[in-house]
């Protein structure tokens, strides 16, 4: 794709989220009790841009957890910050592209309005009464939406002048080219205990697991634990006391069509080029058998994740549809219509049949979900007379006995992750880990809906276990590790005559091999830690790897150069190019962001900040 389609597509797709940040929230004013929460130079962040690009980012967060995040989550995640840290950077931006009196014209502007689906009409048209509609529903004027956009695409431009154009220097791509690709053969063994058949291990004595015991302490020596009281009510305490009415569970049924009943689809990738020529030159090329599809990825500068589809339908595919629907196995179809620019070439990588979900298939499901959305709900608007109890004095005891909240207790510690259900949860760990003695309990919630009060009842420092309790495990990690430092000498022992001559084949060894192992090789049975000694070994070297009580002896057989003139090598080298260029393009874009706002004046007010995160839910 031609650099100016893909600063065009950018900039649609910028415009677009901007459209869905505002669909929604056209309802919420945030004014944060003045209209500016932060400045940099001359450029603002109103209350109401911050506010709709926090709870944007919040929906987005949601839908990955697959449940609603209240604010108080999102925060604990940081996302206040990061959005505010981001809004920033782009007011930076903002700011030095008027300084430099650098903007768009209103045709530019236009034409990007344009484009918009959600400013289209019935005939698919630009309609000025949606565009003014969906403007003023959203608490926006024309100026203000149009200044705002213009606004957006003077920053990418000047983004893209900063960040584009960088080439990575043929040495240093040769040389990264080189270590990456270069190979390695090495044969190997695993050594047990077969290798110390006639080795008598020492059976220890009490004096011996005393010793080991205190000389170790780490692994059996119990964390900072804290004990803790709470009361809590969830979803499930409820969920069995609520009837749902049949209609809701139809009425879900409908809603959530796509996804009980879909057509046809398909696993599809999209190549687009700039032209029809470029693109039958580059199929007639595949064709041809002179190169892969992967291949003529990695030489546009692009990997497989900037062009996966995903699974989709023939209406997703649009004019491709047919062309790409008509393949019944894998295969690559092309030159073919695409709905973001030029021509592109399609590989479809798997069929996948219709699904058909009937409604008794799912009514338990379907039933469930509704009673716990409105369990979670009752449980919220209890919230109120929990707190009011808790603020009147109650404990935690008396909270559990005047309502139906359940008492319980737990024992935390930073480094024990195996608690489950609510100990596990985030939430109830990280508030567990902050709590002081002198804190009064608060009522909490975690991501599942599960309400919560804790008290730190006392914190139990680092100590010791005693030995009677926990000798077996003394005894066996003992013993283990005397097992290790007996491999590790067998193995030096066979690796100084592996040197000397001997061939591994005679030691009487259960033997491994690799070739052609790269350094970032995960597809073998060896550790990365093994892997890296392999690439610092020369040729014939014999090495002995230790991993806690694991020994592996090594030799390396053979160091094999990466070949520049093999026929994947240049498109390897171009993909190496077009990744570091992509790198220093992001760091310079990093760096030249951060100096802009270094060198103005950046005012943030806490005041309209705090405003704005008490009117988010």
């Amino acid at each position: 794709m031609a650099k100016g389609t893909v600063s065009r597509a950018v900039v649609w797709v910028i415009l677009l989220l901007l459209i869905v940040g505002l669909m929604g929230f056209g309802a919420v004013s945030f004014t944060g009790g003045g209209q500016t929460v932060a400045s940099v130079g001359k450029s603002d962040i109103s209350a109401e841009r911050y506010g709709r690009a926090l709870q944007n980012d919040m929906r987005a967060l949601s839908r990955q957890a697959g449940q609603p995040v209240s604010f108080a989550q999102a925060q604990a995640f940081g996302l206040d910050r990061q959005v505010l840290s981001r809004l920033i950077s782009e007011a930076a931006v903002e700011n030095e592209t008027a300084s430099i009196g650098l903007s768009v014209g209103d045709e530019t502007v236009g034409e990007e309005i344009l484009t918009i689906p959600a400013f289209q009409g019935l005939s698919g048209t630009f309609d000025r009464d949606s565009y003014a509609f969906t403007l003023r529903e959203n608490g926006l004027s024309v100026g203000e939406f149009e200044d705002r956009m213009r606004a957006e695409i003077s920053a990418r431009i000047l983004n893209g002048a900063v960040g584009s154009g960088l080439e990575t220097p043929d040495l240093y791509t040769q040389t990264l080219f080189a270590f990456a690709r270069e190979q390695r053969d090495v044969t190997y063994a695993r050594l047990d205990s077969a290798a110390l058949e006639g080795v008598g291990l020492p059976v220890p004595s009490d004096a011996d697991l005393r010793a080991f015991y205190e000389a170790t302490p780490e692994p059996f020596t119990r964390p900072e634990t804290r004990l803790i009281t709470y009361v809590s009510i969830s979803p499930d305490d409820v969920i069995d006391t609520i009837d749902v009415d049949e209609a809701l569970i139809v009425q879900s049924y409908e809603a959530r069509a796509d996804e009980f009943n879909r057509p046809e689809r398909r696993l599809v990738e999209r190549l687009i080029f700039l032209n029809a020529e470029q693109a039958e030159a580059a199929k007639a090329r595949l064709d041809a058998g002179e190169l892969s599809f992967d291949e003529l990825v990695v030489e546009r500068g692009l990997t497989l994740a900037d062009i996966d589809l995903g699974d989709v339908s023939a209406a997703d595919l649009g004019a491709a549809a047919d062309g790409v629907f008509e393949l019944e196995e894998p295969g690559i179809v092309g030159p073919l219509p695409s709905a973001v620019g030029g021509p592109a070439l399609y590989r479809m990588n798997a069929v996948l049949a219709p699904v058909t979900v009937p409604l008794d298939d799912v009514r338990d499901e379907l039933r469930r979900a509704l009673a716990s959305d409105q369990a979670t709900r009752i449980i919220r608007q209890q919230t109120n007379d929990y707190d009011d109890l808790l603020v009147g004095g109650a404990t935690l005891e008396e909270l559990a006995q005047e309502t139906d909240m359940v008492l319980g207790t737990a024992e935390i510690a930073a480094t024990d992750l195996s608690g489950d259900g609510l100990t596990a949860a985030p939430t109830f760990r990280e508030a567990a880990l902050a709590a002081t003695e002198s804190d009064f309990p608060e009522l909490l919630e975690t991501a599942d809906g599960t309400v919560f009060a804790l008290r730190l009842d006392e914190i139990q420092p680092p100590a010791l276990r005693p030995l009677d309790e926990i000798r077996a495990d003394v005894e066996a990690a003992f013993v283990d590790q005397q097992t290790a430092d007996a491999l590790e000498a067998r193995a030096n022992e066979l690796a100084t005559e592996i040197s000397g001559g001997r061939e591994m084949a005679g030691l009487g060894l259960s033997l491994q091999s690799e070739r052609g192992l790269f350094r970032d090789d995960f597809d073998t049975d060896l550790t990365p830690t093994a892997l890296s000694e392999i690439f610092d070994m020369d040729a014939n070297d014999v090495r002995v790897v230790r991993e806690g009580n694991e020994v592996t002896l090594i030799r390396l057989d053979a160091i094999t150069a990466a070949d520049p003139n093999e026929p994947t090598s240049q498109a390897a080298i171009q993909g190496f190019a077009a990744q570091t260029a992509q790198s220093m393009s992001e760091d310079v874009l990093q760096y030249f962001n951060q100096s802009l706002i270094d060198t103005s004046d950046l005012q943030i007010n806490s005041q309209a900040l705090s405003a704005i995160h008490t009117q988010i839910p």
